[in-house]
């Protein structure tokens, strides 16, 4: 009895420790994923944009006006990680046509505009948006809207080739090609003696869904399922696969049967069900392993962050969990099951549409009809759905209303279903807009057939996901480069670097370079081009002259992105019929814009002649758009001077008469003898390229830096007034101004190139009617009546604009797109006539 009782204690004790054993295991997997998780979305978040445009149809010469959204990839907030935004128009051979480089101070994002060349092809054109941060990622995925580009002078009034004419002709033509089916296995693959539901997608040879029906049959030729797919060639099927069986699918073409082998099931293994009835999601699990479902992990989450975590503690085979859509968030919910060794077996994607992700944007006009060049006046609401104001940031345009049978996406489903998944081939509004079960139906397939993009899971538990980036986001322009032996680029060289730039960016900072020779300044945020100089010195200096020389090469400032290969979209392209109409709407905009733009004058057909300047003519002509005086006093030329190369910028002056120099480089500093100052400073006025600097700036340029030096004594310096008592010295700096064609050789320690920096965004010209103007009499014939990049909603919700109709009678429409400050995107359209 004694010896019962402690066989019965050690078994006890035993499985105790297996239980803790069992129970640490657990608790070390169920860590690991939602500590990574964790992770992934405090450190590692993606970065999303959306472009939203004026309009998606255009014609040569006209501009394209948009607003480019910057939004955290899980938040979608506000990102915190990068400044700078990319936004690229390609061309039908997937060139770059323009590109624009945007700086955002704070908020959302920022707008912007691309002139559309006038010898642009006709055709489908491509606008892109993204980050270099967004090139972490092992396929970039970047926001990308297509744009039609009619040329002026074609005059048939034929509308583009649409892929649903393709479609129709292939539907058409469907008994003469064998459909591809994929096949699905919800998530991940069938399993024997485990009911499967199976996602099935049929298209043709160009990759277009066929609606079709077929059956599931087992190697006796016994039906076990039926299958339709529907307009967009997606299905399911269910069925429960047994051992031993083999099974394909059949379907019938022109009156043949077609075969296609279904995936293999296994023999062990486990099913992850999920079923979306719109107010709940149901999750099954199941398995045919002994052992059943002890410590296997279910996770839950949305773009990252974890919302459901759910470990299994008995060793059923099977069990089913419930959770309520009201509860959740917005957007594509991502599904895995983890066995107890923490392997990722099973996924499942599902559309979520919670009632804590939404919010209501709403526009009203103040009528519903308004004559030509009549004022317009917008108001704009933004609440949760429980009738609270929200705040945000929207973007308006407002166009004639196209005749057009499929939509563009719009910020709502590409932040919440494409930018998560992938571009499914359809329009996005076709799964989010209606609420019927057909709708949500269709849309519960594409969650079947597709998969979360952001990581593999094996990849991401193994920290390949937060390995050191390649690209940090950019905060602002910067410079870089490295210096080199002169004579070998392979060699680098440490050194002292001195970066100085000009008007209108006046900057310059001294740093050391790194044990390879590189160099980096920067952020910097400035608009256009500027030129910059740097210099660079031996750390230390060798006693031949040889050594100390040093080579500069800086870093190639275009971005160089790889086009990615995508095609355009099935089921986003739009159909217009009137192309006609619009081109004659833009034509009569071009005629009256030349006909009354006072900056164009129409001249007779004139003769030119004229003779060659001397480059004495050319060099005054432009020190003139730069400078306000006449003919200096003195004039001396970098290149004139022997050994110039290796002198300061005030050594130039030391041979002119009335001029002294003092000090040596790079501490020196120039008296004019003659000069009456009764100020306490005897320096005379400095001057590089136009521009009032302080002699340290100037002091410490090299002669290699100049092309040329104006002094000016006594009366000549007085149109400067005061500050130039004591006389001007103007410096100017190579690239100011013309010298000669030839091509310069690179020189030891000094290096000159231009710097592009952030566009410089026109303004949209909307007329003001209620105050005349000798230009209102030309005809308003704008092909976008108003474009309102920026609309801020206050904390009550609201906001307002207004503007003026035009020449132009018919229907028009307002769409309003953009984000609250909590992450929710909204979009809105109105229409209104014009008689």
């Amino acid at each position: 009895m004694q010896m019962k009782k402690k066989t019965v204690f050690v078994i006890a004790i035993f499985l105790l420790f297996r239980l803790a054993q069992t129970s640490a295991q657990e608790n070390q997997i169920f860590q690991n994923v939602i500590s990574k998780l964790a992770s992934y979305t405090n450190k590692h978040s993606p970065e999303k944009t959306y472009i939203h445009t004026d309009k998606e149809f255009y014609t040569n010469g006209e501009t394209i006006w948009f607003k480019v959204y910057l939004v955290d990839g899980i938040a979608h907030t506000p990102s915190k990680k990068s400044k700078v935004i990319y936004v690229d128009l390609l061309n039908l051979q997937d060139s770059i046509v323009a590109q624009r480089k945007l700086y955002v101070d704070y908020g959302f994002g920022t707008h912007g505009d691309i002139e559309i060349p006038e010898t642009a092809d006709q055709g489908t054109y491509r606008l892109r948006s993204y980050t270099t941060y967004m090139l972490n990622e092992k396929e970039p995925f970047f926001f990308s809207k297509e744009i039609h580009i009619w040329a002026q002078q074609t005059n048939d009034d034929e509308p583009f080739v649409t892929v649903d004419t393709l479609a129709q002709e292939s539907i058409s033509n469907i008994k003469h090609q064998r459909p591809t089916i994929q096949f699905f296995p919800e998530g991940g693959n069938l399993v024997n003696g485990i009911l499967n539901k199976l996602g099935i997608k049929v298209t043709n040879t160009q990759g277009i869904g066929i609606s079709l029906e077929g059956s599931i049959v087992d190697q006796d030729n016994n039906m076990v399922s039926p299958f339709k797919t529907f307009d967009h060639g997606l299905g399911t099927a269910l069925y429960k696969p047994e051992p031993g069986k083999s099974y394909y699918a059949s379907i019938l073409i022109n009156g043949n049967e077609e075969k296609y082998a279904m995936p293999l099931p296994l023999k062990k293994g486990y099913v992850l069900n999920a079923n979306n009835n719109g107010e709940s999601v149901t999750l099954r699990v199941a398995t045919n392993h002994k052992s059943g479902l002890l410590g296997t992990l279910l996770v839950g989450h949305m773009r990252g962050y974890t919302f459901f975590n759910r470990i299994e503690k008995s060793n059923d085979t099977k069990y089913s969990v419930r959770l309520f859509t009201k509860d959740l968030g917005n957007g594509v919910a991502h599904f895995t099951l983890f066995t107890a060794e923490g392997e990722p077996v099973c996924e499942r994607l599902i559309f979520v549409d919670g009632e804590n992700g939404k919010a209501a944007l709403s526009t009203k006009t103040d009528a519903k009809k308004y004559e030509k060049r009549d004022k317009v006046s917008v108001e704009i609401a933004l609440n949760d759905l429980k009738n609270s104001p929200l705040s945000g940031s929207l973007s308006s345009s407002i166009i004639k209303t196209p005749n057009k049978t499929k939509k563009n996406s719009n910020i709502v489903s590409w932040l919440l279903l494409n930018s998560d998944i992938g571009m499914t081939g359809f329009d996005p509004d076709l799964f989010l807009e209606d609420d019927s079960y057909t709708k949500n139906h269709l849309l519960d397939m594409l969650m079947l057939t597709h998969g979360w993009r952001r990581f593999i899971w094996k990849d991401f538990l193994n920290s390949k996901v937060n390995k050191q980036l390649a690209f940090e986001p950019e905060k602002g322009i910067m410079i870089r480069g490295q210096t080199t032996s002169f004579r070998n680029k392979y060699s680098p060289k440490t050194s002292w670097v001195t970066l100085s730039t000009l008007d209108p960016f006046v900057y310059q900072e001294k740093k050391p370079t790194n044990f390879q020779g590189n160099f980096s300044f920067g952020p910097f945020a400035f608009q256009d081009t500027i030129q910059a100089f740097v210099k660079a010195v031996p750390v230390s200096e060798s006693k031949k002259i040889r050594d100390n020389e040093l080579a500069i090469h800086a870093d190639d400032f275009l971005l160089k992105v790889p086009i990615e290969n995508q095609k355009p979209l099935v089921h986003e392209t739009i159909r217009f019929d009137f192309p006609k109409a619009y081109k004659e709407l833009a034509y009569n905009r071009e005629l009256n814009d030349f006909k009354y733009n006072p900056k164009v004058t129409q001249l007779k057909e004139v003769t030119v002649k004229a003779k060659k300047k001397t480059r004495e003519e050319i060099i005054d002509e432009q020190i003139n758009k730069i400078a306000i005086y006449g003919t200096p006093d003195n004039r001396v030329f970098a290149d004139s001077i022997m050994g110039s190369a290796a002198l300061g910028v005030f050594d130039l002056l030391r041979n002119i008469a009335g001029v002294q120099v003092v000090g040596s480089y790079p501490d020196q500093n120039v008296r004019i003898r003659g000069a009456a100052s009764f100020s306490s400073s005897p320096s005379p006025l400095f001057l590089l390229d136009g521009i009032e600097v302080d002699v340290g700036f100037v002091g410490a340029m090299l002669a290699i830096e100049v092309e040329l030096i104006d002094v000016l004594k006594g009366p000549s310096a007085a149109i400067y007034g005061s500050r130039a008592a004591n006389g001007v010295i103007a410096i100017y700096s190579k690239g100011t101004i013309w010298i000669d064609n030839n091509k310069r050789q690179p020189s030891p320690g000094i290096a000159t190139f231009k710097v592009d920096g952030f566009y410089k965004v026109r303004e949209f010209y909307s007329p003001n009617y209620d105050v005349p103007k000798p230009k209102h009499e030309q005809g308003d014939y704008r092909t976008t009546l108003h474009w309102q990049p920026n609309i801020d909603v206050d904390t009550n919700g609201k906001s307002n604009f207004s503007f003026f109709t035009n020449d132009v009678p018919g229907e028009y429409l307002i769409k309003v797109e953009g984000i609250t400050l909590d992450g929710r995107p909204v979009s809105a359209v109105q229409h209104f006539e014009v008689d």
